[in-house]
């Protein structure tokens, strides 16, 4: 008993240093509510299976992606969105999302779970957290239907954008972006260019969690036509670098009815047919 305790103690040990432990916990918690299976650990990250998808991973400390598994898939920071569309008679649809500031994949996987018919396009402009998320979508059924870009969403596109590691806590979710004076091979695009450049019509969900871009993506002086052909919008307001009310006027402007949903700013499109 206490030889195998040791052992226990030892793997979380090793598996988990640096982490709090309620991050450990969290992992244990997923596994008990069968959240995610198959867990194995190696030198550098987390592998599991999320339902269908295969051999998902998650970098360890110092990396915050185990910290993002909790708050979308055991925490189900969208969890609302999910249970409107349902209450909407839209779940059976091939429905249409874009996840902007997709990090490492967890949201995206977490809406193709929930909606196995959905065409999804998610949009990461860190070179590191893209890499993740690329593998991470792989990881999905051979069915699904979804692909990785890798820009800075933004009101203007083909803006060249280097990653700004100084603000926020420094973790890999809270990376934002700003103009830089030459080539990064990393560029902007606009929602509109999304929609173009998938054929789409409209955009059923458009999650936005862009670390204060949304600052300038919902501006007075921006091109936000694309709202009338949004269904609903998932946005994090960040308080430091964006207005609040600003973007709450201008989506009711748009015909959206807004309510906040713990951190997550919830608009829906009442004139969307």
């Amino acid at each position: 008993m206490i030889l195998s305790l040791y052992r226990t103690l030892r793997s979380v040990y090793r598996s988990f240093i640096g982490y709090p432990l309620r991050t450990f916990w969290s992992l244990r918690s997923l596994q008990q509510k069968v959240l995610i299976s198959s867990v194995h650990h190696n030198e550098d990250a987390v592998v599991f299976d999320y339902g269908s998808f295969r051999q998902v991973r998650a970098r360890r400390f110092p990396h915050s992606d185990l910290e993002v598994l909790q708050q979308i898939i055991l925490d189900q920071e969208y969890g609302f969105a999910i249970e409107w569309v349902r209450t909407a008679g839209l779940e059976g649809r091939a429905l249409r999302i874009v996840d902007a500031g997709a990090n490492v994949g967890y949201t995206s996987l977490y809406f193709l779970s929930a909606f196995p018919n959905a065409t999804l396009i998610a949009i990461e402009p860190d070179p590191d957290n893209y890499k993740m998320l690329e593998y991470n979508l792989r990881c999905a059924p051979p069915t699904s239907a979804a692909q990785a870009i890798q820009a800075a969403l933004l009101s203007q596109s083909g803006i060249s954008v280097m990653i700004d590691r100084q603000g926020g806590d420094k973790k890999d979710w809270s990376f934002s972006v700003r103009p830089a004076a030459e080539s990064t091979g990393v560029n902007s695009i606009t929602v509109a260019g999304i929609l173009d450049r998938a054929g789409w019509d409209h955009i059923d969900i458009l999650k936005i969690d862009i670390e204060g871009s949304e600052a300038d993506l919902f501006s007075e002086q921006a091109d936000l036509s694309y709202l009338q052909r949004t269904r609903l919008v998932l946005v994090e307001i960040h308080d430091d670098k964006a207005d609040r009310q600003l973007i709450h006027r201008l989506l009711s402007r748009y015909g959206f009815s807004v309510e906040e949903r713990s951190e997550t700013t919830f608009a829906i499109n009442k004139a969307f047919a």
